[in-house]
């Protein structure tokens, strides 16, 4: 026989006993988490809560409501990786699943009991023993009264003030009104907003709105949980036209940038790196500049290059410069670009597209004003090239 079994069989029956009860009360401390019950202030429809979780601890909380009864939990997290679940009276399986339906929810009790809310934290944070902190804001309200929307209709000049975020969080506007669609530009807290009305998708208010800042206008949806009015509501500057306006006429008072640090830099429809790009600079190149604004966390800066690409680009690759020095005089046309400017194209675009040297090929090129317009082709890709007679390349645009 094993020894390991002759060993068991020679231990008292007391100590099995005692192992037995051991076993069972380590399995029943990890599978009971403390449960809080969640209490509002007389008269109120809410609270909020809050409180820390370390690692893989788990909090609990009752929430006592009737059937027919809205409720509605938001929950704001220094780390990324915190949920919640939503469980009903006497269920095991969730009604709301935090890590795969997001921080927020809003559903109608369908029986009345103890709901109970899981906060929990999962990938790193978890795994790493990781501290967060985090606020629970839950609302209950009756829908034979219910409460009324904190903010006053819409009027023309109407505006939004940018609230309810945790820590350094900043607020989507998306394209749409649904969590869904896509990210067009994103604002800090106490950004005003114009408001251009409100309507429900799902159980969410989303409010049309649009940015009032310097720059280029910006429209998109917001969730309405985290827009307010503010204390007294300015009158927001006129719109102005979108795309962004044009840079300032040449002369005296204009702003060049020269481009540094970058071999190609984007220019873009929009300040920010959601707009699609309309053309790019050479390191290098000077081009006429305009106004800049931030977006998030970056400042952008309006540009134009000789050859009429206009749009926007990041300041984190522009120095400002003096004008740039006239262009000598160009030789007589005589309806060939020269060598030393078609070469310099060719090779750019070798370069951009990550070809071997020689492998692009130009198929035309025109004149544009002293300068020279040559369309490569690499492969499946165009570009067109502004170059000098000199060889001097003024602005690269590729053709997707």
């Amino acid at each position: 026989m094993h020894p390991m079994i002759l060993l068991l069989r020679a231990l008292p029956a007391q100590l099995f006993v005692a192992l037995a009860v051991l076993l069972t009360g380590l399995s029943t401390a990890q599978a009971q988490v403390p449960s809080q019950a969640l209490t509002f202030a007389r008269g109120a429809t809410g609270a909020e809560i809050q409180g820390t979780i370390r690692g893989r601890e788990t909090m609990k909380y009752a929430l006592s409501v009737t059937a027919g009864q809205r409720i509605s939990v938001r929950l704001y997290s220094n780390r990324p990786a915190t949920y919640f679940d939503v469980l009903a009276p006497g269920g095991t399986s969730p009604v709301h699943d935090g890590s795969n339906a997001g921080v927020q929810f809003d559903a109608t009790a369908q029986a009345s009991g103890d709901y109970t809310l899981l906060v929990y934290q999962t990938g790193s944070a978890a795994t790493s023993y990781l501290s967060t902190s985090y606020t629970l804001s839950v609302t209950v309200t009756n829908p034979s009264n219910p409460q009324p929307p904190p903010q006053p209709p819409p009027s023309g000049n109407a505006t939004w003030e940018v609230y309810n975020l945790a820590g350094f969080d900043t607020l989507n506007i998306r394209s749409g009104p649904d969590t869904t669609y896509q990210v067009v530009v994103r604002v800090a807290p106490g950004t005003i907003l114009r408001d251009l009305g409100c309507q429900t998708s799902g159980a969410t208010r989303w409010c049309r709105v649009e940015t009032t800042g310097p720059g280029a206008v910006v429209t998109g949806w917001a969730s309405a949980a985290y827009l307010r009015r503010p204390a007294t509501t300015p009158t927001p500057p006129a719109p102005t036209p979108q795309p962004p306006p044009p840079p300032p006429n040449p002369g005296t008072g204009s702003t060049y940038f020269q481009v540094v640090g970058t071999n190609s830099l984007n220019v873009r429809s929009g300040p920010g790196v959601v707009f699609p790009v309309v053309g790019t600079l050479i390191n290098g190149s000077v081009v006429r500049g305009g106004s800049c604004q931030t977006v998030f966390v970056t400042d952008w800066c309006q540009v134009t290059s000789t050859n009429g690409v206009s749009g926007w680009a990041s300041a984190d690759f522009l120095r400002q410069t003096s004008a740039p020095a006239p262009q000598p005089p160009a030789p007589p046309a005589s309806g060939e670009v020269p060598n030393v400017a078609l070469n310099a194209c060719l090779s750019q675009a070798d370069s951009y597209y990550r070809m071997s040297n020689g492998s692009s090929r130009a198929i035309s090129a025109v004149r544009s004003g002293s300068n020279w317009v040559v369309t490569t082709t690499s492969g499946p890709f165009r570009a067109d090239c502004t170059v000098t007679n000199f060889g001097q390349i003024l602005a690269f645009s590729p053709m997707f």
